[in-house]
Order: structure tokens, then C-alpha cells, then sequence
């Protein structure tokens, strides 16, 4: 239940409470009245003192009403758990269908847009940026980072060749957007940036995309040609309606339009903003005043979180009214005085010296999240070895500690806690993913490229989308490929012919990297198609999980 609706359901027990209470009060009085009136009432019937009765109602009542307003400042679980407060998260979500390539604006489509996306890129600097990317397929391209040379590095890599799958299927892309948007555990929603022509060869019924969006229409009404170019043989031309390639502008070409209708229905129903790339002015500065107001509002939300650290103090004075208001009842009833007294007196004098903390285990993970963040790993490790009692089998937390070992160098020390983490009964998936993918990096500094290999493969079992996975498993087969067969040229041309049986491929058959495996992990994710540029050095950055 949300702790909003928690609040609710409080009130709404405090007006029955006043009520009744005011009921009996009001028969109570009714009751003393008469007694003065009729003494002999008095001697059958105990009535009490309607002041010290209706004082009696109030305490309680008050005591009540704060209980229920320290409900709001209790600090929300979720923001416990967050580490980048000021910055804004945005998800490029991006079109690589062959339609992308028309040439009814210049250079083209997807040239257009990537040139306008790498000028803004520093307007972005301090917020965190991750790319989704769709054609017959969609795949999440790039993690969220505030890296932004590696996310220039991986808009350069962007081409309508990265999906294997061809086509244009908008509805699974939003479905995955939208998959993605939830787990993300932000303080607010993030700003989706969906770019696309709006060509859609699946159909099927829309659906409304999360968090706060900007669509960017690419292309013109009119339309244009399609051009396709094969850098491996240098050969390309125009798309025609039979398939084939054509080098001059005829009549059987393929026209590409933009379905600005479909693009402005999808923005109308998720309560966004269309934006037509051919104004760039206006489509940047929309995106950069959503950011500002996003930092605003973010603002506006840590406050709030601050000041919900006075739930300490709601409580006390609930729990004081409440004692007077059970001692007064004690004295109504002519029982128990001294008690009362002694309680009265025990706890007004050591009444500043009540202080507890709500959640000390939630506590201990932000203040290890926010060290890791300001790079203290050491102290960050204290703080969550200090929060283990409060979650005891808790793999995130061996997670995080193996992330924190892994950024002071202290290898096998990370590899112990990531084994933890693995060995855990849990059954997320995307953490045992994320868990053996950073214990691959960690093997890949260590030298052990067999078991990062490995270790690779068993983190795409548990998420078959893993790019990241399968890009350092290509980079891993070319690499071993290409010492091997260097190692084999110079044998052949320094060792003699002798005619004797060459062992040495048997002495390294246990250093192989087993290539059937990683071709079928790859299959039918090309290889010829994952970065034809060089490989982002976050490539070996370890996933954040908690």
C-alpha cells in the first residue's frame, strides 16, 4: 500500500475517532447536567467530569493526528536507495529502420539527426543518458551515463545495419521503453526523446509511452528516396520496388515519408510534444527547458525528503499526549495517582533525550551510495558492512560491496563478494546478468580472459539482450583469433621443417576460447554489425544495481 494512501485511510480513522468521541462527550455533559440537577443520579451512576473528559478526548485525539502526520515525513524507500539527486535521466529512444536513410533531408535522416543530438551533447553535461534502438528489433543500446564521450562514441556507431532484424515495429519499442522506464528507481520520471520517421510495417494498437516525452519527427511530407550504401564492397544506390539498387533517380524508386499523424497521435496520448527535426531551434530548446524544469521539480522533492527527517519529533509528542491523556484517564477514574505521577515525572525531565533512527539499515546503503559516488570506495565498504545486520542475505548488498572492492583494485576480494551475490537462492535474473558480467570484467583485469569469456556467456543467460555482454564476447573472439593465428605465422616462419608432430596446439587447448559457444550466444546478433568503430572504454565499467 502507498504510504499517500496509508495518510488517507489515517484521516479518515481520525474523523470516526471525533465523532464518537464527540457523541460521548456531548452525552457526557448531557449526563453531568442532570447529576447537579438530580443528585440522587450521582450515587447509582458514576458519571465523570465532562472538562477532564472532553481535555482527555483531545489528547488523545491530538496524539492520533500527529501519529498519522508523521506518515508524511517518513523518508520513502526508494529515495533512500537513489544516488544521482541533481542530475535528469534521458533515453534516447532512436529509429534504425532502412527508412532512416531517406535523402528528403540532408544528409539524411538519421545523419540529421545525429549531428543535431552530438552538437547538444554538452548542453547535457551532469545527467545521465542512455540509448534504446529499434528497427524489426529493439535492443538497449547504451546504459545510462554520464560519460558523454562515450555516448558520443556510441551515437558515431549508430547505422541502419546494428538491428538484425528489419522492419519498423513501433509498438514493441514502446513496450520495451516502457519495460525499461520501470525499473529504473529514479526520483521522478525520465525524459524519453522517441525519434523516429513514424513508419510503422507491424501495426497493431498504440500504446502510451512513460515518463515525460518529446517526439522528434525526422524527414519531410513529400518524402524521398532511400539510400543504402555497403561499406564492405564499396557498391550502393537508391532503393527500388523490386529490391534492387538503382544509381540514378526513376520512376520504380522507393518514397519514404514521414507519418507525422502517427508521431503527433503517440505524443497526444502520452501527454508529450511533437517536434519536427527540420526546425532544430525549436526542438532542442524544448528539450533543454524540460531538463531545467526537471531540476526544479527534483529540487523541489529532495526538500520535501529533508524535511520528512522530523518524523522523529511527530512521534515523540504522539507518544507524550498519549501517556497524559492514559494518566488523565487514570485520574478520571480515581485510580492509580501515584503512578500516574511517577510516570508524569519520569518522562518530562529525559524528554529531549528521545531520538531514534526509522530506517538505520536504509540509512547506512545512501550514505554508502553517496561515497561511492564521491569516489570513497573504503568508506563506502565500512557503510555497507555496517548496513549487513539490518539486511542479512541480502545479495545487493554483497553486490555493491564487490562493486566498491572492484574500484580500489582489490580484484579477488571483488570476485569473493560477486560469487556471494551469484550463489544467493535469489531469483532475479537481472541481477545474477549484471553480477556475472562485472565478474567477467573483473577476470578481464586480472588476465584470465577464458573465465571473463565464460563468465560473459552465463551473464546473456539470464538476459539474452545484453549487448554489453555480447559486445566484450565478440571483442574477446577477435582478439584471441588474431593472437592465435599471430603466434602460428611465427612459428611457421622461425621453426625448421623437421617433419616432427607439432604439440604445442594441444599444450594451449585448455587457453582456447570456446568459439562455437560465443557464435551461438552471437546468433543472429551480427557481428559485422555490433560498433564498426573502436570499442567505448566503458565497455569494462561495471553495472550499478542497487
Amino acid at each position: 500500500m502507498e504510504r499517500d494512501s496509508i495518510q488517507y485511510f489515517g484521516w479518515i480513522l481520525c474523523f470516526i475517532f471525533a465523532s464518537i468521541h464527540l457523541f460521548k462527550w456531548i452525552i457526557s455533559l448531557r449526563s453531568y447536567y442532570y447529576s447537579k440537577k438530580y443528585p440522587n443520579i450521582s450515587k447509582s451512576i458514576i458519571i465523570p467530569n465532562p472538562f477532564l473528559y472532553g481535555l482527555s478526548i483531545l489528547l488523545i485525539f491530538t496524539s492520533i493526528t500527529l501519529m498519522v502526520l508523521s506518515l508524511g515525513k517518513v523518508k520513502p524507500y526508494e529515495a533512500d536507495l537513489t544516488n544521482e539527486y541533481r542530475s535528469v535521466d534521458l533515453v534516447f529512444v532512436i529509429d534504425l529502420s532502412l527508412s532512416m536513410n531517406a535523402v528528403d533531408v540532408s544528409p539524411n535522416r538519421l545523419k540529421r539527426f545525429l549531428d543535431i543530438s552530438t552538437s547538444l551533447l554538452p548542453e547535457l553535461k551532469g545527467n545521465r543518458i542512455g540509448i534504446i534502438i529499434f528497427a524489426g528489433n529493439t535492443f538497449h543500446f547504451c546504459p545510462l551515463t554520464t560519460d558523454l564521450s562515450a555516448i558520443k562514441e556510441y551515437l558515431n556507431a549508430l547505422s541502419v545495419e546494428i538491428v538484425g532484424k528489419k522492419g519498423s515495429d513501433l509498438n514493441h519499442a514502446i513496450g520495451k521503453t516502457n519495460e525499461f522506464i520501470k525499473r529504473l528507481s529514479g526520483l521522478r520520471s525520465p525524459i524519453v526523446i522517441f525519434v523516429s520517421d513514424g513508419e510503422d510495417h507491424e501495426g497493431g494498437q498504440m500504446e502510451p509511452i512513460l515518463g515525460d516525452l518529446l517526439v522528434w519527427g525526422v524527414g519531410t511530407q513529400e518524402g524521398g528516396p532511400i539510400e543504402f550504401r555497403n561499406q564492405s564492397t564499396s557498391t550502393g544506390g537508391y532503393v527500388t520496388k523490386y529490391g534492387g539498387l538503382s544509381e540514378s533517380f526513376q520512376d520504380d524508386l522507393i518514397i519514404s515519408k514521414l507519418n507525422e499523424d502517427y508521431l503527433m497521435r503517440l505524443a497526444s496520448i502520452s501527454n508529450g510534444s511533437y517536434y519536427n527535426l527540420t526546425n532544430e531551434t525549436e526542438a532542442t530548446q524544448a528539450l533543454l527547458n524540460k531538463i531545467k524544469m526537471s531540476e526544479k521539480d527534483t529540487r523541489l522533492i529532495l526538500e520535501r525528503i529533508y524535511k520528512e527527517d522530523g518524523a522523529n519529533d511527530y512521534l515523540f509528542f504522539s507518544l507524550l499526549l498519549f501517556f497524559l491523556e492514559r494518566m488523565l484517564s487514570a485520574w478520571i477514574g480515581y485510580r492509580m495517582k501515584v503512578l500516574a505521577a511517577i510516570v508524569f515525572l519520569f518522562f518530562i525531565p529525559f524528554s529531549q533525550k528521545f531520538a531514534w533512527e526509522l530506517d538505520p539499515g536504509g540509512s547506512r546503503v545512501q550514505r554508502g551510495n553517496e561515497a561511492f559516488q564521491d569516489q570513497k570506495f573504503k568508506k563506502s565498504i565500512e557503510e555497507y558492512e555496517s548496513a549487513t545486520p539490518f539486511f542479512e542475505n541480502e545479495p545487493k548488498l554483497d553486490f555493491n560491496k564487490a562493486n566498491s572492492y572492484f574500484k580500489q583494485g582489490e580484484y579477488w576480494k571483488s570476485l569473493e563478494y560477486y560469487n556471494k551475490a551469484l550463489n544467493h537462492k535469489s531469483n532475479d535474473s537481472e541481477l545474477k546478468s549484471k553480477s556475472y558480467y562485472n565478474k567477467g570484467n573483473v577476470h578481464l583485469k586480472l588476465g584470465n580472459k577464458k573465465e571473463a569469456l565464460d563468465s560473459y556467456v552465463k551473464a546473456l543467460e539470464y538476459n539474452r539482450d545484453f549487448l554489453q555482454a555480447k559486445k566484450n564476447i565478440e571483442f574477446l573472439t577477435k582478439s584471441t583469433e588474431s593472437q592465435r593465428q599471430n603466434e602460428k605465422n611465427k612459428d611457421a616462419k622461425n621453426k625448421p621443417n623437421t617433419g616432427e608432430i607439432n604439440t604445442e596446439k594441444s599444450q594451449r587447448k585448455e587457453d582456447q576460447i570456446p568459439k562455437s559457444t560465443a557464435d551461438k550466444i552471437l546468433d543472429p546478433f551480427s557481428r559485422d554489425n555490433i560498433l564498426k568503430n573502436k570499442i567505448p572504454k566503458s565497455m569494462i565499467d561495471n553495472e550499478k544495481f542497487w
